[in-house]
């Protein structure tokens, strides 16, 4: 099948990519037929609630794959795709020890405190996923003000290591 590109800004481009993608489905888009109203008055398709399947392979909410379930690099090959991974990838590589955010700030040459609003984005994508990309560590230690060194687990780091080698 041809690839099909389709200018989003322009609406008749827009319109015209539909009749298509429509006529692909079999579906003409003029007149009665499989794209009228089917019996029950479901309209285009005749598809409606009752065709559903309850398991299929989606999450509970917004209609999303629940990726918390999926293994490790399928959730790290997902997430190498968002802004978060050049991070990820600069801390698997440089951070082998406990640091705490101002220290990775400073390693990683970012501007002060951006690691805490970086971490703050980490724990969506954290939540989502099911993962830790950064947890305290315990025999860390703190810094001079006193806040606590985290480390990246060996299996993320390992991880990572691997996707960025590939």
């Amino acid at each position: 099948m041809p690839q099909l590109l389709v200018n989003l800004e322009d609406v008749a481009d827009c319109e015209q990519a539909i009749k298509i993608l429509k006529k692909q489905l079999g579906r003409d888009c003029g007149g009665p037929g499989p794209s009228g109203p089917g019996p029950g008055g479901r309209g285009p398709g005749g598809r409606g609630r009752r065709n559903r399947h309850e398991d299929d392979g989606q999450g509970e909410a917004g209609g999303r794959p629940d990726v918390a379930a999926l293994p490790l690099p399928q959730k790290l090959r997902r997430i190498q795709s968002r802004g978060m991974w050049k991070h990820l990838v600069k801390i698997a590589v440089l951070a082998d020890k406990p640091l705490s955010l101002p220290e990775l700030d400073a390693l990683l040459e970012l501007p002060k405190n951006k690691m805490r609003s970086l971490k703050a984005i980490m724990a969506k994508l954290e939540n989502r996923f099911d993962v830790q990309f950064l947890k305290v560590d315990p025999d860390g230690g703190v810094d001079a003000s006193d806040n606590p060194r985290y480390i990246m687990p060996p299996n993320i780091r390992r991880q990572i290591k691997r996707l960025i080698d590939v």
